[in-house]
Parts: structure tokens; C-alpha cells; sequence
């Protein structure tokens, strides 16, 4: 395994270098230098962390490790008499979801589609998700929101959202 692909694994599960350290039953220098390329890890560390990578495909997508990115999002809530489009950027994000601040109304249950702007090169770095508000609490001038990804509109779009925060 390369280091950055244990940097990758590790920060997927939103670990530290101590944290998974700690998991692995080694030194936080130990994964500090296999991250680096100084070392490798020996092969009964090997297992540990191949058990660990094979446990990250079987996640509940609700329970995926949310890393704290701020990336634009568009939300367009269906309404009664208009839709209602805003712009916010995200708090974190998850495979299953991302949380953000919203200056309108928006309950639990709704349903909303969000548009995940990742870059600049338009089609391909925007992700497009039919969302269910799972949670909202009033912050500041609006509502926290916590959205699950119920169905990506763009075939790519799961494995785009995986690679940008396995990267």
C-alpha cells in the first residue's frame, strides 16, 4: 500500500495520524512515517489496515466520516407557488450527505436537490443529488441543514464525490 493511499484511507474514516495510530496498535510516528514513504508498514499492520479498507466499503452511507470542505452548493426547494433557489457552501460533506447554513425555510422531510460545484470545468466537476433533509436547527440568520443523498442525477456522481474526498 503506497502512503498516500493510507493518507487517503485515513482521512476517509476522518481519522488523525494519532487516531489511527491508536487503532492500529502502533506509534503515531510509525503512521506519520508511512504516510511520509520512510517506512512501510510491517505485514501484520498490513492486515490491520487491509481490514480496515475493506470495512469502509460496507459504511452505512448515513454514517460516513463527514470531512469539513466548504464547496458552493445551489439548493432548489420545490414550492408552493415558485421554486425557491439559493446559493450556500457547504459546513462538511460525507458520501451520504453534506451538512450547510440556509437563509430560507426548509423542514425536515422536504426534499431538495443540491448542486455540488467541485471546480471549474463545468459538467465535470459539478455533482447533481436528490436530497432528503433528514435534520434542521435554527443558526445564526438561518437553519443548519443535514441532507442525505437519496438518488445522484449524474451517473458519476458517487464515485466523483468518493474520489474527492478520498483524495
Amino acid at each position: 500500500m503506497s502512503p498516500e493511499e493510507i493518507k487517503r484511507l485515513r482521512t476517509f474514516l476522518g481519522w488523525s495520524q494519532e487516531r489511527m495510530a491508536r487503532e492500529l496498535g502502533v506509534s503515531f510516528c510509525t503512521v506519520n512515517r508511512w504516510e511520509r514513504g520512510k517506512t512501510t508498514p510491517s505485514p501484520m499492520a498490513m492486515k490491520s489496515i487491509s481490514t480496515l479498507k475493506g470495512t469502509t466499503g460496507k459504511r452505512n452511507l448515513r454514517k460516513s466520516p463527514r470531512i469539513d470542505l466548504r464547496y458552493p452548493i445551489t439548493v432548489h426547494k420545490q414550492h408552493e407557488h415558485a421554486p425557491i433557489v439559493f446559493t450556500a457552501y457547504t459546513d462538511n460533506i460525507s458520501t451520504g450527505g453534506i451538512m450547510f447554513t440556509a437563509p430560507h425555510d426548509i423542514k425536515t422531510g422536504e426534499i431538495v436537490r443540491i448542486e455540488l460545484h467541485l471546480g471549474d470545468h463545468a459538467e465535470k466537476s459539478r455533482i447533481e443529488a436528490l436530497s432528503e433533509v433528514v435534520w434542521a436547527q435554527p443558526k445564526d440568520a438561518g437553519k443548519q441543514i443535514g441532507v442525505r443523498f437519496k438518488e445522484m442525477m449524474t451517473e458519476d456522481g458517487h464515485s466523483a464525490l468518493h474520489s474527492l474526498l478520498m483524495n
